[in-house]
């Protein structure tokens, strides 16, 4: 159900056949069509494997709880073993009470190879929260499952493998937490010359989980500086990798034999993508883009080639971190905190406004462009706008802009609002009422200096509140308990977006 498991208790009856010879095979228990096919899976991998199965009689097959849809081939494993306990030890099945506090899941193929199936992790976990004995599996997701401590793993290649060690109690070899490296994080901030304006922005962007807009023509460093931010991240915790790992295991992003994900998440998904690709759906609820960008960083390059529509079922999940599907009464929670949205634009229909390039828009175009941008109901969501032509004031090097010093740096700050707030929040994430106002004040010279400038400048609201919670993590940065004018000098400038034409 979403990213978290729910055990189901699969029973299993053999009765002679009451009218002449033959088999039946029924499964019952609100089965999709996949978990149907199991009769002719189970059936031929325990005859290929020499185990028993009734030449006739009746087999009837219980899936419970009968109120929750299964599917997927997840059950091909516990109902082979179920019929194997039901046959008994006499005629050369399990006795019942060798598969006492074991969760078993698993594909099998007609020959009784024993394959993994998305979620491993996710069924781990659920069995330690229910506090069972341990996990039944095949062995090239024992890796996986070996990031749930606490419990214990039996894993093989087939199912003839699996039943040997039931029978005589020896396991087989103790299986190490395996690490998988997501691809593409290997990006350097130092391999950019140049952009400091743009880099100082991203730093300030990570340190407290904003969201930030880069609005710039075609080739000024939009995607290259966007796709170097989880790199100046720290690095997640165990818990982190965890959670992240389930989201993609259950998407089926996870190779086969692969472990932990170890690397924040980069997503990056095409204009084109529908609602429920994005935030999560279908008949079959999965996670969306949203989701699988979970304490990484989500990418939305051409914001303006998005359709309205889409966008707007990106609020609700951005407002409380969380997308809820509802799917034939049944309601299914993702977790989507992606620690930054990134999103990029260009400056008007030609994309030219500012850059070297000759602009062909009309002021018109430009604001009817504009106005659009503004209906799409999120530019009131990214904290930090950043022009990307505009002559912004350089900042020194930092050591080249190595992205292992900025991680530090990034770091430092991550510690001091977790002590401000506790566990989890950050400045993006906060409202200015009640904890920002609270934990850190503005002082009056500030507080005065803010309202002059947005008054000045005519700014809505939005940009007060954005100006606020980036000020005070650039005041983070700098170690300073309280938030000085340089720092929300600095704030305003992210806060306001000068090519935006108001009026």
């Amino acid at each position: 159900m979403g990213v978290e498991g729910r055990i189901v208790e699969v029973e299993c009856v053999i009765r002679d056949a009451s009218l002449g010879g033959g088999l039946a095979f029924d499964v019952v228990g609100l089965p999709e069509m996949s978990v149907r096919d199991v009769r002719v899976r189970a059936r031929s991998a325990i005859r290929h494997n020499n185990l028993p199965f009734p030449k006739e009689g009746i087999v009837s097959v219980v899936i419970k709880p009968d109120n929750l849809r299964k599917e997927g081939t997840s059950l091909d494993l516990p109902l082979a073993l179920a019929i194997l306990a039901e046959q008994g030890p006499g005629a050369g099945g399990l006795f019942s009470t060798e598969l006492d506090g074991w969760v078993a899941f698993g594909e099998l193929s007609l020959t009784g190879a024993l394959r993994g199936c998305a979620g491993a992790i996710v069924f781990a976990d659920a069995v330690k929260q229910a506090g069972l004995k341990g996990v039944i599996c095949a062995s090239e997701v024992a890796g996986e499952v070996a990031a749930i401590e606490g419990i214990e793993i039996l894993h093989a290649a087939t199912l003839g493998d699996i039943v040997e060690p039931l029978r005589t109690g020896q396991r087989t070899e103790t299986i190490s937490r395996m690490i998988y490296p997501a691809p593409g994080h290997t990006l350097d901030f130092a391999d950019v010359r140049g952009y400091s304006a743009a880099k100082r922005a991203l730093i300030v962007a990570a340190a407290g989980g904003h969201n930030v807009l880069m609005v710039g023509a075609p080739g000024t460093g939009k995607t290259m500086l966007a796709r170097r931010m989880p790199g100046i991240m720290p690095e997640m915790t165990l818990g982190e990798q965890i959670e992240v790992t389930k989201i993609w295991s259950v998407s089926g992003l996870l190779p086969r034999g692969a472990g932990l994900v170890q690397d924040r998440p980069f997503r990056t998904p095409h204009h084109t993508v529908s609602p429920s690709a994005l935030v999560g759906g279908g008949s079959v609820p999965k996670p969306g883009e949203i989701t699988l960008a979970h304490e990484g960083v989500l990418f939305l390059d051409e914001l303006q080639e998005f359709p309205k529509e889409t966008l707007q079922t990106l609020r609700a999940p951005m407002e409380d971190g969380k997308v809820v599907v509802t799917r034939a009464g049944q309601v299914t929670n993702f977790p989507a905190k992606p620690v930054s949205i990134v999103g990029s634009t260009l400056p008007c229909p030609c994309g030219h406004r500012g850059s070297l390039v000759a602009c062909t828009c009309s002021p018109v175009q430009i604001k009817r462009y504009w106005d659009r941008l503004r209906g799409l109901g999120i530019l009131d969501k990214f904290d930090i706008k950043l022009d990307m032509s505009a002559p912004l004031p350089a900042w020194p090097e930092y050591e080249e802009w190595k992205s292992s010093v900025l991680r530090k740096a990034v770091q430092r700050a991550w510690v001091v609002q977790a002590e401000r707030y506790g566990a989890g929040p950050m400045n993006g994430r906060e409202s200015v009422r009640p904890l920002l106002m609270r934990h850190s004040p503005l002082l009056p010279a500030v507080h005065d200096m803010m309202l002059r400038t947005l008054e000045a400048l005519g700014a809505p609201d939005a940009v007060h509140r954005s100006a606020y919670r980036v000020a005070r993590t650039i005041a983070d940065l700098e170690g300073s308990k309280d938030i000085q004018e340089r720092h929300m000098a600095e704030a305003l400038r992210y806060s306001t977006l000068m090519c935006e034409p108001r009026g």
